[in-house]
């Protein structure tokens, strides 16, 4: 594993990078850092009190290691400065502790009865071999240390990458609930609007409801204004009956009747007239015969003629006085209502006649309606019987391929 050391303000060191790529040996003359180096990669991981490791001048030092891996850490601190260490994306103020975030990293001290060794970086004067100046028994518990602290370290490894993957994976979900949070928060409003939308709705349907209503209303308004006027009209009549059916018919003979005493009249006028213009006619005398025999025909012809009319004159002069007797008897303003009245009741039966006219027209267009009704149905009955059977004669649907074709429908 590849580890990139880079030193800040640590000791006699300014600024220096060394890379660690599985064992490595530091070898240098007096002075030149080696120890320091060693002090800044152990600090990192034991976090040692005080601040007399910091560079003279400087305000904190600062030690950053990172694994090929993708981890890193760096710890920082100064004489103002408290430990501070940046690893995962986390800033972390653990005071004199070690935070577990970087005990997870695996580069800690085990323990050796009462000593502290550090397997990945040897210390200064502890000998040129790794545990070779302590007894068996040290080295053999070190040894099994090492072997369990390996598989710990192994299996405090994956556990940290599987928890940086799920602390990335929580970082994107908190991004998406971020987002999503937003864009809910657009429709924070919706709820409301869409309870104004179904309130505005119900009061559409009202105002529908309600123009309906007043439409209604102006219309029995208007109608009952041209009723007022009615009544207003009529107020001066006391009391309307409907007349019975005899007296209807009555009134109808009555007009009848009263049509032909009218017409009587007026031809009495004109046999008054007549009469009048014959009064002085007392005889009629045939003129001599004429020299010619044309002449004679003409004037025998005229005479018959003359005398058919006198006679006619006669006969209709004595009907006339017989009516005017008959006249003289009933008053001719009772005549003229009666003739009113009667115009009026046959008006009022002429429009009960048309009705019953149309009622049987009706009648007669539903029957043959029902008819033909009838006639249909029998053959759509005919038309499916004969599809049905051409079908199954098929044994399956041209239009949806379908085998079971006896029960299906298509849209036309």
């Amino acid at each position: 594993m590849t580890v990139r050391v880079h030193i800040k303000n640590f000791q006699s060191i300014l600024d220096g990078i060394i890379e660690v790529d599985g064992f490595t040996v530091v070898t240098g003359s007096n002075n030149a850092g080696k120890t320091a180096s060693i002090r800044a990669v152990q600090g990192v991981f034991s976090n040692p009190s005080g601040d007399a490791f910091v560079r003279h001048g400087a305000d904190k030092l600062s030690v950053e290691l990172t694994f090929d891996d993708g981890q890193s850490v760096r710890w920082e601190k100064g004489p103002k400065v408290k430990p501070t260490y940046h690893v995962g994306g986390k800033t972390l103020h653990p005071g004199r502790a070690v935070p577990d975030e970087v005990s997870a990293l695996g580069i800690r001290p085990i323990q050796v009865g009462q000593l502290s060794v550090w397997p990945q970086v040897a210390q200064q004067f502890s000998g040129q071999v790794f545990l070779l100046d302590l007894p068996g028994s040290s080295i053999a518990e070190a040894v099994a240390d090492v072997d369990r602290v390996g598989k710990l370290t192994n299996a405090l490894r994956f556990a940290e990458s599987d928890k940086r993957s799920a602390t990335a994976d929580l970082r994107v979900r908190r991004q998406d609930v971020e987002s999503g949070q937003k864009a809910v928060d657009l429709y924070s409003g919706v709820d409301a609007i869409v309870a104004d939308v179904v309130k505005v709705e119900s009061l559409i349907g009202d105002a529908q409801k309600l123009a309906i209503d007043v439409r209604v209303a102006t219309n029995l308004r208007a109608r009952a204004h041209a009723a007022e006027k009615e009544i207003g009209a009529l107020a001066k009549s006391r009391e309307v009956r409907v007349p019975a059916a005899s007296l209807v018919e009555a009134a109808r003979s009555a007009g009848l009747e009263a049509a032909e005493m009218v017409a009587l009249r007026a031809r009495i006028k004109r046999a008054r007239v007549v009469l009048d213009a014959l009064s002085g006619v007392r005889g009629i005398q045939v003129p001599p015969e004429p020299t010619g025999a044309k002449n004679a025909r003409d004037a025998l012809v005229e005479a018959r003629l003359l005398r058919a009319r006198l006679q006619g004159a006669k006969a209709a002069s004595r009907r006339m006085q017989g009516v005017a007797e008959a006249l003289n008897g009933a008053a001719l303003e009772q005549v003229a209502e009666m003739v009113a009245k009667a115009s009026k009741v046959s008006k009022t039966l002429d429009v009960v006649v048309s009705l019953r006219e149309r009622r049987a027209t009706s009648q007669n267009d539903i029957g043959l309606m029902k008819t033909q009704l009838q006639t249909r149905a029998q053959q759509l009955a005919t038309a499916e019987a004969e599809v049905r059977a051409i079908l199954d004669e098929m044994g399956a649907c041209p239009v949806c391929l379908s085998v079971n074709p006896g029960s299906h429908a298509h849209e036309a």
